[in-house]
Order: structure tokens, then C-alpha cells, then sequence
């Protein structure tokens, strides 16, 4: 029989049953609250827009910035791409380059011409190995770019540089 956790008892720390933490939360409080104080949580995450057509590496790319406190939105091409940008104002873009229709070179010119979502930072995400296509990225507007194959470790890494780039020292 599956344990309903809406009918369970509220969980007691041993010894203390009134444990607040210095913002006043109760940390003691019942499974199902805590359930809905996570669930609460998540409607204030930032979001991230995944462009990639293909579906392994969308899944990829989305179980990672989840595991970063995001909650993912994704478009399959360019235009997509473009729309779901102006539409959802994400807090940071991860793009394929090589996309159906429009690829993700125009696709981020488009995003970069609106002023709604001109500032969001744009991390290239690609199989391109060559330099002068890589540059061209740069050129596009992305902020940044990681080589597909990639490793978590390293895109997480790049993904907390564009969003938070290091500032010129005055």
C-alpha cells in the first residue's frame, strides 16, 4: 500500500518540537508542508531556455540546469528559439547552433535586436569546431561557447560565468 503523505503525521525533531531557524521558519513542520514550501520555491526559480533539436541533448542539458535551480524551457529552432525569448524573458539561454530553419547565429542576432531581450546571457552550446564559426558565435552575440561533447562540471562552470561575468576593476 503507497503512503499518502497529505494523511501522515507531522515529523518531530527529537527533543525540540518548535525548532525556527532566524527567519522565523518553523523547521519542523509537517511533510506535506514541507512539500508545499518546496513547491512554492520553485515558482520563484530562474528559468533557462534550452535551444537544441535534438532530443538526447535536450534532455541532457535539461536534467543539468534543473540540478542548478532552474526550470527549463525549450525550443527545437531557431525561430522557436526567438519567440519563446521574447515570451518568457528565461534568465539565461543555452543555444545549439546548428538548428532547423534559422540556426542559432541569427536566432541570438534576433534575441540581442529586442530591447526585452537584449541583456540575457546567451551561452553557445555546439558541435562547431572551427574557429572562425566559433568567433562568429561571439560575433552573433553569445557570451560564451562550450564544444559538444561536454562534461557537467564544465558547462556548469561556463554557465555561471555568463551569468555572472567578472567585473573591470576601476
Amino acid at each position: 500500500m503507497p503512503i499518502n503523505l497529505l494523511n501522515s503525521t507531522p515529523y518531530e525533531f527529537p527533543k525540540q518540537r518548535n525548532l525556527q531557524n532566524s527567519h522565523g521558519y518553523n523547521l519542523a513542520r509537517s511533510l506535506p508542508e514541507l512539500s508545499l514550501y518546496r513547491l512554492n520555491s520553485q515558482l520563484t526559480m530562474k528559468k533557462a531556455l534550452i535551444v537544441e533539436d535534438n532530443q538526447d541533448s535536450q534532455f541532457l542539458l535539461t536534467v543539468l540546469i534543473k540540478s542548478m535551480g532552474f526550470s527549463a524551457i525549450l525550443a527545437n529552432n531557431g525561430m522557436e528559439a526567438v519567440e519563446k525569448a521574447i515570451e518568457e524573458k528565461p534568465h539565461l539561454i543555452l543555444m545549439d547552433i546548428m538548428l532547423p530553419g534559422i540556426d542559432g547565429r541569427e536566432a541570438t542576432r534576433r534575441i540581442r535586436s529586442n530591447q526585452e531581450t537584449k541583456e540575457i546571457p546567451i551561452l553557445a552550446v555546439t558541435a562547431i569546431t572551427d574557429k572562425s564559426q566559433l568567433r562568429e558565435c561571439i560575433k552573433a552575440g553569445c557570451n560564451d561557447y562550450i564544444l559538444k561533447p561536454f562534461n557537467n562540471k564544465d558547462l556548469q562552470e561556463k554557465i555561471l560565468a555568463v551569468l555572472d561575468p567578472p567585473r573591470d576593476k576601476q
